[in-house]
C-alpha cells in the first residue's frame, strides 16, 4: 500500500508547514486508536488478512510544549 493510500484514512493530520502561527492540534488517544483500526481494515481489504497495527508514540519537547508524532508500526505477511 502507498503512502497515499494511508493518508486517506488516517484522521490525525500534522499542522502544515504553511500555517505555523496556528496552534498545534491536541492529541486525542481516541482518534490515535481509530486511525490504528482504519489502517488495519484497510490492509485487510487489500488482502492482508492477517495484518497487525501498533501504534507507537514519538516524543519531542519544545520550549512551549511537548510535540508527540504517532508511529504505527504495520506487520504483514502475503496477500491470501
Amino acid at each position: 500500500l502507498s503512502k497515499a493510500d494511508l493518508r486517506k484514512v488516517i484522521e490525525t493530520k500534522p499542522r502544515s508547514l504553511f500555517t505555523f502561527w496556528r496552534a498545534r492540534p491536541v492529541f486525542d488517544p481516541i482518534v490515535l486508536e481509530g486511525d490504528l483500526e482504519r489502517i488495519r481494515r484497510l490492509h485487510e481489504t487489500e488482502g492482508y488478512l492477517q495484518a497487525r497495527v501498533l501504534g507507537a508514540l514519538e516524543s519531542k519537547q519544545t520550549a512551549d510544549a511537548e510535540i508527540l508524532t504517532p508511529l504505527p508500526r504495520i506487520a504483514e505477511e502475503h496477500p491470501a
